[in-house]
């Protein structure tokens, strides 16, 4: 299979992502969502970028802290159609479809997120391993009941970013294993 995306075991939080002839391994934290919704997460962003052709992603790990800041790691997932509407974008993307509707581009990127609005009220800085402090960072905030939202922060340019693409098909065969 071109693409999947699965747990390494049934008790453990490793897990692998296929992206055509290359293998993604992951660490999945599960201090806020279990195995079984992250499961569930990818299950409903394939749909939704399958169904609806907006930009979905994938959560590998989501870690927050006790102040309820933390790191979401995903891959980012963007309707070829969009990714390519431009001939800039076209010719910054690899594996361009000749159909432009013909499928998606899954990227990789992490985001910073808060689970608490509060922290909108507060300035937080990149804090280094040596205990200095960096630039301010941009919060977006991660419903932990309604992932899906966290979609709307999303865009459509993926080319600047690592990026697969993969038919309509593949997701839709990935989807029908499951």
């Amino acid at each position: 299979m071109k693409f999947s995306i699965q747990f390494s075991s049934n008790n453990g939080c490793n897990g692998s992502i296929t992206l055509g002839e290359h293998l993604e391994t992951f660490r999945s934290s599960f201090g806020c969502f279990s195995r079984a919704q992250y499961e569930q997460q990818w299950i409903n962003a394939l749909k939704i970028i399958l169904e609806e052709r907006r930009p979905t992603a994938l959560f590998v790990s989501v870690e927050i802290g006790d102040d309820g800041v933390g790191t979401l790691w995903l891959y980012p997932i963007v309707a070829s159609e969009f990714a390519g509407d431009t001939d800039d974008k076209r010719m910054r993307l690899s594996d361009f479809p000749d159909q432009e509707d013909a499928g998606v581009y899954i990227g990789e990127r992490f985001m910073p997120v808060t689970v608490d609005v509060s922290n909108f009220e507060r300035r937080i800085y990149l804090e280094f391993e040596d205990g200095s402090k960096g630039d301010e960072i941009a919060l977006y905030y991660l419903d932990l009941s309604a992932p899906e939202r966290f979609f709307g922060y999303l865009g459509d340019d993926i080319a600047d970013v690592s990026h697969w693409y993969y038919s309509n098909s593949d997701l839709e065969a990935f989807l029908t294993s499951q």
